[in-house]
């Protein structure tokens, strides 16, 4: 699935550099509570014992050091940032692991894990290069995809929209179920799962996150608004 690029689509894509910055200072061993909290909404549908697992946009590696620790038979991570690569190779000491510095569309086009996800990559992109990174997901797993993303609407919206965040971690669009759901239907992959969770995500420590818990009670519907966090559980359709 090739798409041409405008120099706008260009500009806004994730750079190392950037995430150089995001990574450079954190001192990361031990996956974080965050970390636990995503890799246990994977586990829901995904189970990945005796199976090896590829992560688009590893970062630090946590969510590989979980999976190894839950009985993966390898772990695979792909980053572009040296200083990411380097906390990852610290987190995944004594696994049977493989950590590539490389853009991710410039992996070889063909299935090198059994599952293949991310946390925190898609929402980067746009247009048709959203429906490429999903295809990319698809084309490198032979059985399963993951996909953790800010949700949409509101808060998440909101925030990303903001200069210290554009500044820190570049251009992200948050995704709905819906919009998820139709991407992955797109590049040929059956959708098992959408759910939102962790409703705190990214929100400040304000009146809102303070009384976050009695918020819920009295008014369910404020998880939606908050936005928080969106996973996706895939099956490819075909077999490799």
């Amino acid at each position: 699935m090739k798409s041409t690029l405008t120099n706008t689509q260009k500009m806004l894509e994730p750079h190392p550099e950037t995430w150089d910055e995001v990574w450079k200072n954190k001192n990361l061993t031990t996956p974080s509570p965050m970390g636990q909290r995503i890799y246990q909404e994977i586990r829901l549908k995904i189970n990945p014992a005796n199976c090896d697992v590829l992560e688009l946009g590893c970062g630090c590696g946590e969510l590989l050091r979980l999976a190894a620790n839950d009985h993966a038979r390898k772990v695979i991570g792909v980053d572009a940032s040296s200083q990411a690569l380097i906390l990852a190779q610290k987190m995944l000491q004594n696994t049977e692991h493989q950590l590539i510095q490389k853009n991710i569309f410039d992996l070889p086009d063909r299935p090198l894990a059994h599952i293949v996800w991310s946390s925190g990559v898609v929402e980067h992109f746009s247009g048709d290069r959203l429906l490429q990174i999903m295809d990319l997901h698809r084309r490198l797993s032979k059985k399963y995809v993951v996909v953790v993303a800010p949700a949409s609407p509101h808060w998440n919206d909101i925030r990303m929209r903001r200069k210290k965040t554009l500044e820190k971690f570049g251009w992200q669009l948050p995704l709905t179920a819906r919009k998820l759901q139709n991407l992955g239907n797109q590049v040929g992959l059956k959708t098992l799962g959408v759910r939102r969770f962790m409703s705190e995500y990214c929100v400040d420590w304000t009146f809102v996150r303070r009384y976050l818990f009695s918020l819920k009670t009295r008014c369910p519907g404020i998880d939606q608004w908050l936005g928080g966090l969106i996973v996706a559980w895939y099956q490819r359709n075909d077999r490799v």
